[in-house]
């Protein structure tokens, strides 16, 4: 089986609103353009750990072509409107010496945090993972964001190293029970 054949996905999070998960396309390049600009400084930083707070073309490109089998991108859309509004992407992207392992990143629109939007990302693509033969999700957190670490320690996850305010965890994904799979 193709690792994205379950995809789309419809769900609702915790406020109800009925939310699609799909692979992210070229096509969703101005979409992912607007919704970088909702996000605030805080989650700007503590997503990219850098400023400014506008993605360049050459990273809209980067974020929106991807081969969805190394790197593999999924976006979360907001149905309750009149048109699908995106409100967060989570990647991974297989880490070159470690094939086994992947990178992971999650964004997710200010207005949408602490809905369950990230969790609902990050379920999917544990899905892929697994089918992918990626063992290990790993990710690189600003240590402000206790939230998020508590929910991966929970999770299983540990720490392998900190620097300059950022960690880096490391999710054995075999700990990691998914719903559906």
């Amino acid at each position: 089986m193709h690792a994205l054949a379950h995809l789309p996905v419809q769900t609702r999070i915790r406020n109800g609103s009925p939310v699609r998960i799909r692979p992210l396309m070229p096509s969703d390049r101005e979409g992912l353009r607007h919704a970088a600009g909702q996000l605030s400084t805080d989650s700007f930083y503590a997503r990219f750990h850098s400023m400014p707070f506008t993605l360049s073309e050459a990273q809209l490109d980067y974020f929106t072509r991807v081969d969805q089998q190394r790197h593999v991108a999924l976006a979360a859309f907001d149905l309750a409107g009149d048109a699908e509004t995106g409100i967060a992407t989570g990647r991974y992207i297989q880490i070159g010496d470690l094939p086994a392992a992947a990178e992971l990143a999650l964004t997710v629109v200010d207005a949408y945090q602490r809905l369950g939007v990230g969790s609902l990302l990050l379920e999917q693509l544990i899905r892929i993972a697994a089918t992918n033969g990626i063992g290990t999700f790993v990710m690189h957190i600003h240590a402000s964001r206790r939230g998020l670490l508590r929910t991966l320690f929970a999770a299983g996850a540990n720490v392998a190293q900190v620097e300059a305010g950022v960690a880096e965890i490391h999710l054995p994904l075999h700990a990691v029970a998914v719903k559906g799979s």
